[in-house]
């Protein structure tokens, strides 16, 4: 395999993989790509300037994507970043079309579904282990988000009858 199609898998099997740090190393990923670009375009890349904005939402994603299982408020990522709660979700919605309390709940529910569906754990450990106080909490937040439970989302995305027949015989 040429360099070019090994370092095309090695990023696709990074964007498919469940390992911690995935969306950083994506991001990572993405810059280098933008950067090669600039070059055969023959762009200046000293004439793509970060605003504060972005620097700030830049930030907010690097904490956000080693601390989303902490439980941690809007208010906490806030403080950490050195700015109001409503600087960062104003700019957040700005920039993402989203504020910054639905990026952080999405981050979380999106780390869920990964859960429920590559893992064994029970839904009441994976509540415990994204940072939910309480696991009936954790089943509202979801179904109130993706109209089905946990266990259901679980179920209905079991793929083949050997996950099936394992996620009957744990009950889950």
């Amino acid at each position: 395999i040429s360099s070019a199609a090994s370092d095309v898998y090695k990023r696709q099997s990074e964007a498919t993989s469940d390992i911690e740090g995935r969306f950083l190393a994506m991001e990572s990923h993405v810059s280098l790509l933008i950067v090669h670009i600039l070059r055969m375009t023959g762009d200046k890349i000293e004439t793509v300037k970060e605003t504060a904005s972005q620097k700030l939402m830049r930030s907010f994603s690097r904490i956000l994507e080693r601390q989303y299982s902490t439980g941690r408020s809007l208010s906490e990522y806030a403080e950490a970043l050195g700015v109001t709660t409503t600087h960062l979700s104003r700019v957040s919605r700005t920039l993402n079309h989203k504020s910054a309390g639905q990026i952080i709940q999405e981050r979380v529910l999106s780390e869920a579904m990964q859960l429920l569906l590559h893992s064994d754990m029970k839904v009441q450990d994976i509540a415990k282990s994204l940072g939910f106080s309480s696991p009936a909490y954790f089943t509202r937040l979801f179904n109130s988000k993706l109209n089905q439970t946990p266990k259901d989302y679980r179920k209905s995305r079991a793929r083949g009858p050997e996950e099936t027949q394992r996620i009957r015989a744990r009950g889950l």
